[in-house]
C-alpha cells in the first residue's frame, strides 16, 4: 500500500497500474487531438516505436510518496525508444 503524502490517499499496486494505464490512454488520445498524429517530442520522429516516458520516474514518485504524479499527464512525455533510452540513461529493455 502506498500513501500520497500530499493528499493522504492510499493506493495498492493494482490501483496504481490501472490509473496509469487509463492516464496513458488519455494522454495519447489528447496528443492525437492536438497534433493529428503521434511523434517523438524530442526528435520529431514518426518512424520509431514510441513510449510514454515519465519526467519524474515511477520509482522516485513512490520513494517520495508522491503517488498521484505517476499518472499525472503533465509528468508524461512521448518519446521514441532511442530518445527514451538517452533521456533515462539506461539500457532499457522493451517488450516487442
Amino acid at each position: 500500500m502506498y500513501t500520497d503524502r500530499r493528499t493522504g490517499n492510499r493506493y495498492t499496486q493494482p490501483m496504481i497500474n490501472k490509473r496509469l494505464r487509463d492516464s496513458k490512454r488519455e494522454f495519447v488520445d489528447d496528443f492525437m487531438l492536438n497534433n493529428d498524429y503521434l511523434y517523438c517530442e524530442r526528435c520529431k520522429s514518426t518512424l520509431r516505436p514510441l513510449d510514454i516516458s515519465h519526467d519524474i520516474s515511477v520509482g522516485k514518485c513512490k520513494n517520495e510518496s508522491e503517488i498521484e504524479l505517476i499518472w499525472d499527464k503533465s509528468n508524461f512525455e512521448l518519446l521514441c525508444r532511442d530518445c527514451h533510452k538517452r533521456k533515462d540513461g539506461l539500457d532499457l529493455k522493451f517488450r516487442s
